[in-house]
């Protein structure tokens, strides 16, 4: 499913209570901030909800609550890569961007595990936190995805 990130799009001077409504009105909750289309943050109802437990009022512009520094991946990342680095990092919404930081695109975990993505683990050593400790280590795999697991370690 190809969604349309333009709805998603919020400027850095737009009103807390005007992103929330935003983020609110349609079924991928994160605010893409930007300036001139370039990405220069992202925002969550967790990000908003934090700035109004540390007293940022609901007229204060987004910025102030935005995450400067979002995760993002490059126009041409293979989806298996963006998949693989999504469910790595506990990333629900990927923004995708070109050479210039534009937006072009916004992944969402949910939609591309229902198109049955693909992820590969290889060469990677997985090891426990000491002596009599549980080793706690799992792929999360539903919705008709597929990944490889291969050459991996755990002791």
């Amino acid at each position: 499913m190809r969604r349309d990130f333009h709805d998603n799009l919020i400027t850095a001077d737009a009103r807390i209570i005007d992103t929330l409504r935003i983020i609110d009105g349609h079924g991928v909750p994160i605010g893409l901030i930007h300036d001139n289309g370039r990405l220069i943050g992202t925002v969550t109802d967790g990000d908003i909800r934090r700035g109004i437990l540390a007293g940022i009022p609901l007229d204060a512009p987004v910025s102030k609550v935005m995450n400067a520094a979002p995760k993002r991946v490059r126009t041409g990342t293979p989806d298996g890569e963006i998949l693989a680095l999504m469910q790595l990092e506990s990333i629900l919404f990927m923004p995708v961007v070109d050479a210039g930081d534009r937006i072009v695109d916004l992944k969402v975990l949910k939609d591309m595990l229902a198109e049955g993505g693909t992820g590969t683990f290889s060469d990677n050593t997985y090891t426990g936190k000491g002596a009599g400790d549980w080793l706690d280590y799992a792929f999360d795999i539903e919705y008709g995805a597929h990944i490889t697991l291969s050459n991996n370690q755990v002791s």
